[in-house]
């Protein structure tokens, strides 16, 4: 009797081990929705180049390397990311996620200002590899220059697996930071041109000189311009500017955040209104 306890016992540790296996071969993991399933974390140095007002589409990714097949009945993915540089987006279905597995039903979504957490369901046996949810993330216009991240939590994200109708953790996520740089912008155009507070009639940003008259009384003009890309700088004759009768040149320049520079030309005509009778 204690021989077949013994064999018993040996059986339930092997059983036990090739759970292991099958846990060993499974990868929950956070990738670029473009990297054909790559696994991106920290030591890996990728860096995604993006642009301001564009969006990127983290997705959450399981990977069975084993020979077996897997049940996996239910997973939880917990995302932080970078509130200053983006923010999570709505789908036109109004989701905040997109699911891209049919197997997939979310069972309790929960958003805070930098944090996501999502518990769902997966009714399939998993041989591969296979992307599961995706998030639309907005690249902020006011996004400083720089890295931005979106990462998976270590630790905190399980999957649960079921062999003979048993439930068990049959994987940790990797720890995944996605890094983002946010390009430097290169617009360096204006979005207006004013003078005295008004701005110039007809502008357009691709529109480089302009002329305006104004009446003879007037020795100065304020002039400002402003620029379409708020990260741009603009410099130039600019501010309280003192004007001649007659034609006034004032040169405007504008240098985009990545250093490329544009040049606007403002003519204003003063008009001479002064007497020009010389005789006696």
């Amino acid at each position: 009797m204690k021989k077949k306890n013994s064999l018993l016992f040996l059986f339930l540790i092997l059983v036990l081990i090739s759970f292991h296996v099958n846990a060993a071969g499974l990868e929950y993991y956070l990738s670029n929705s473009d990297q054909n399933f790559n696994i991106i974390n920290k030591n890996s140095g990728k860096i995604f180049n993006v642009k301001r007002d564009s969006y990127v589409y983290p997705t959450i990714v399981i990977n069975n390397s084993s020979e077996e097949s897997v049940k996996v009945e239910r997973g939880k993915v917990t995302l932080r990311f970078d509130n200053s540089s983006i923010e999570l987006t709505k789908y036109d279905s109004g989701e905040y996620y997109k699911l891209l597995d049919n197997d997939v039903t979310i069972v309790n979504f929960n958003k805070s200002t930098d944090k996501i957490v999502v518990n769902y369901t997966l009714n399939k046996d998993l041989t591969g590899k296979d992307k599961i949810i995706e998030f639309r993330f907005h690249i902020l216009d006011n996004a400083k220059t720089g890295t931005t991240k979106v990462y998976q939590m270590d630790g905190e994200d399980t999957l649960s697996c079921i062999v003979d109708e048993a439930s068990y953790n049959c994987a940790e996520s990797l720890y995944t930071e996605l890094v983002y740089n946010i390009e430097k912008s290169s617009i360096n155009t204006l979005s207006s041109i004013k003078v005295d507070g008004v701005e110039v009639e007809n502008f357009n940003e691709n529109t480089k000189r302009y002329n305006i008259s104004v009446d003879g009384s007037k020795e100065t003009v304020n002039i400002e311009a402003i620029t379409k890309d708020s990260n741009a700088s603009v410099s130039g004759e600019l501010g309280t500017r003192k004007l001649d009768y007659g034609k006034n040149t004032f040169n405007i320049e504008v240098t985009s955040e990545s250093g490329v520079k544009n040049s606007y030309v403002l003519d204003i005509d003063r008009i001479d209104t002064r007497s020009k009778v010389n005789t006696l």
